[in-house]
């Protein structure tokens, strides 16, 4: 993402549903655009799909630090002899 920009006056940010209301201002507009079609097809609102999005990316890292947690723990260590 590219840093944030100000915006003029008669712009609204684009917020993220939710508890948090993440503003989403630093997503460029061909990129929104492409969110808007792809939302689209699969029959989403933008803000549902950057909220999927969201949390596959996170369950994705989860998986990997538990996994990463587990190799960790089968890895023998032999004394230095």
């Amino acid at each position: 993402m590219t840093p944030t920009m100000k915006t003029s006056s008669n712009v609204v940010k684009f917020l993220l549903d939710g508890d948090s209301r993440i503003p989403l201002d630093a997503i460029d507009q061909k990129r929104m655009r492409q969110l808007r079609r792809h939302a689209d097809t699969l029959g989403k609102t933008v803000p549902d799909l950057i909220h999927d999005i969201v949390e596959q990316g996170l369950a994705r890292a989860f998986a990997e630090m538990k996994a990463q947690k587990e190799l960790r723990n089968k890895i023998v260590k032999f004394p230095a002899s």
